[in-house]
């Protein structure tokens, strides 16, 4: 959950800005998962309700805010990319590499050893205790984000690989359609705040195409970042600083966001994303995920065990001594900020209280 991670229609599962302030104060903890698969991304359903997912069809999932973790029988063998929960009850999952996908309709990688199958989606309505598959999403790219912002809207990010950074953006406005419109760059994180307003970052567009796209999406090649006022009709590049790719994003408000990415990344927006301005991380690794308890309170981590602390808006961001020195994929803090955890490589789960 982003935001609780894809926030329902302005659900306070969702709007973690607007619950009591967590003071970021308090000491990580690494946790036995019951699992080496690496796990790439974790959602809090509310204050206690907690899953995770990665490599083989991992599902995790925890009823005590992450103390103690229990494996849930998966209907997929893929990589399960990412988990977001729109509410306490309705969650999903995306990932690629499930075996019995059948050959994917849209848009597809072609070459020698290229997977051809469709991408997965999995769906909960009883947070995340019993996991059911949903409709084969028509990609064979990689199905790296998903945020359900409500039952109905939301969005799935994905991206062709390092040989191929392109992609689309996936929207759905009934929870069962999903329609695709591509952006020409691979995105890996996006982020709502209703049902008409998001982000999604990612690469910068370097596929060339015969004839040449007239579209602004394409235009704006150095762009890593797309946004969204209209429910993913339609979609404007929004320029920032030079970086490698973009891997997180993180929105507490209309105005205010944070994206995060490569070689320490940290970019910062006031106003909606008209303009985005560097930040200082005071690191060089990679970065992956970013959350906000409040409108002060975040935190971001990455690579080697990276974790980075804010407790003013994302203005300022200072080390905080991890645990571990295994990747960190994703964080996320539960409703009301008082709890947050941290997955990634080797089955690593971290907490903090």
């Amino acid at each position: 959950m982003r935001r609780l991670s894809w926030a329902g229609s302005l659900s306070l599962a969702c709007l973690l800005f607007a619950c009591a302030p967590c003071s970021g104060a308090g000491e990580w903890k690494e946790l036995k998962s019951g699992t080496d698969a690496t796990l790439r991304s974790v959602c809090f359903a509310d204050k206690a309700g907690v899953c995770a997912v990665g490599d083989k069809g991992t599902i995790l999932a925890s009823a005590d805010g992450g103390k103690t973790w229990q494996s849930r029988k998966s209907p997929s063998e893929a990589t399960l990319r990412s988990v977001h929960f729109s509410d306490k009850a309705n969650g999903w999952i995306v990932g690629e590499g499930d075996s019995s996908a059948p050959p994917a309709r849209g848009h597809i990688l072609l070459g020698p050893n290229v997977r051809m199958g469709c991408g997965s989606l999995l769906a909960t309505t009883d947070g995340g205790q019993n996991w059911t598959r949903g409709p084969w999403v028509q990609t064979s790219f990689e199905l790296r984000a998903i945020w359900m912002v409500s039952k109905q809207v939301g969005q799935i990010c994905n991206h062709g690989g390092g040989g191929h950074p392109d992609g689309d953006t996936i929207v759905t406005k009934d929870g069962s359609r999903w329609s695709q419109r591509r952006v020409y760059r691979g995105l890996n994180a996006c982020c709502w705040v209703d049902e008409k307003t998001g982000w999604a970052v990612g690469s910068r567009v370097t596929v060339g195409f015969i004839p040449t796209p007239t579209e602004a999406t394409y235009a704006h090649k150095a762009t890593r970042i797309v946004a969204t006022t209209d429910g993913g009709a339609t979609w404007t590049p929004q320029d920032s600083p030079d970086s490698g790719e973009l891997r997180g994003v993180w929105f507490t408000d209309k105005d205010h966001g944070l994206a995060v990415g490569d070689k320490g990344a940290v970019q910062l927006t006031t106003d909606g994303g008209k303009t985005w301005a560097n930040v200082p991380s005071n690191t060089q690794a990679n970065l992956r995920s970013v959350t906000f308890a409040d409108a002060k309170t975040g935190w971001i981590v990455g690579d080697k065990g990276t974790i980075l602390q804010t407790a003013d808006g994302g203005k300022e961001w200072k080390p905080a001594t991890s645990p571990a020195q295994n990747d960190l994929n994703g964080v996320h803090a539960n409703e009301g900020g008082k709890v947050v955890v941290a997955v990634g490589a080797g089955g690593t789960v971290l907490r903090l209280e």
